[in-house]
């Protein structure tokens, strides 16, 4: 649900589209999960979207993913590495969304490589040292400034 969900119903209405859409609405964590299994492919065709926890999760559940080209998505994934990225234009998304779904060995390579991706860089032990090491170097930044005007009397 959202502010686009009566626009998406009129599309659907006008496309004869409702055999193929389901609206779910808000749906709880356990069965987000449970749908991201059956899942082959996550798209994610936002155009703002500062960093994409989203995608990290599709791409976690092993889901080759689409994203844009810009933004923090764009920073997540590699190129036909873990998914492709796109300039958001429909025939684009559509025709990179086929070729996930028609080539199950592209997408299990995509699948394994995005999983690999997580664990290697998105662990909560990264994660961690990662911001400890933020704040300690602006820890040192302000104590530098803090004594920089002793040495300038």
């Amino acid at each position: 649900d959202g502010p686009m969900k009566e626009y998406l119903v009129s599309l659907v209405n006008r496309y004869g589209l409702w055999e193929k859409v389901y609206f779910t609405g808000r749906i709880s964590d356990e069965d987000l999960f449970a749908l991201m299994k059956i899942a082959y492919v996550g798209v994610f065709p936002s155009r703002y979207e500062p960093f994409g926890i989203a995608i990290l999760e599709a791409m976690a559940s092993g889901l080759p993913v689409i994203v844009p080209n810009f933004g923090g998505p764009n920073e997540i994934i590699e190129h036909e590495v873990e998914g492709f990225k796109v300039s958001l234009y429909p025939h684009e998304i559509a025709e990179r969304l086929l070729n996930l779904l028609n080539n199950p060995e592209l997408r299990d390579k995509m699948s394994i490589n995005a999983k690999k991706k997580i664990k290697k860089l998105y662990t909560w032990d990264r994660i961690a040292r990662f911001t400890v090491g933020i704040y300690r170097s602006v820890l040192k930044e302000a104590a530098r400034k803090e004594w920089k005007h002793l040495w300038e009397t």
